[in-house]
């Protein structure tokens, strides 16, 4: 199997989608609610998650499940409650191989050569003023802007 990802998160979809349906055949539809919204959530939670986070996610996809195929007399939800067991064991087993997101990463610090320079990093979502975005832009704010005192004594 080339990527277990698209799977996993299928399966896991799927039997969210399926607890939410199938819930009002249940004599207690407020549980396969109830699991339906929390599979779904913790399946598109595990987009953002690293591999850590999602083996965790993967534990609780799997408890989810079989608190939704265990009691449950509908058919529809049992295999919906095996899907997601078979969903939070690809996550288990395979969250280690995913690609983390690298989204929200920054690179190295950012060395600015002239004033649209810091326009483009602003642009960018960068924080000019944070420590270690680069020096050379200290200095230009100290060429550019005199010292008050200086101000006081050309008037």
């Amino acid at each position: 199997m080339a990527s277990t990802r698209p799977v996993a998160l299928i399966l896991g979809l799927a039997a969210g989608v399926g607890a939410l349906v199938l819930a009002g055949r249940s004599d207690q539809p407020e549980l396969p609610r109830a699991i339906g919204w929390a599979l779904l959530a913790a399946t598109v939670a595990s987009l953002t998650f690293g591999h850590r986070g999602r083996q965790v996610l993967g534990a609780l996809v799997v408890v989810l499940g079989l608190g939704l195929a265990w009691p449950a007399a509908h058919p529809g939800l049992v295999a919906a409650g095996i899907a997601a067991i078979i969903a939070g064991g690809i996550f288990l087993a395979h969250a280690g191989r995913w690609d983390a997101t690298r989204r929200f990463d920054r690179e190295t610090p950012t060395v600015l050569d002239s004033d649209t320079d810091v326009w483009k990093a602003m642009d960018a979502g960068l924080d000019p003023t944070a420590d270690g975005f680069g020096d050379n832009l200290a200095s230009q704010a100290r060429m550019v802007t005199p010292a008050p005192s200086k101000i006081q004594e050309d008037q």
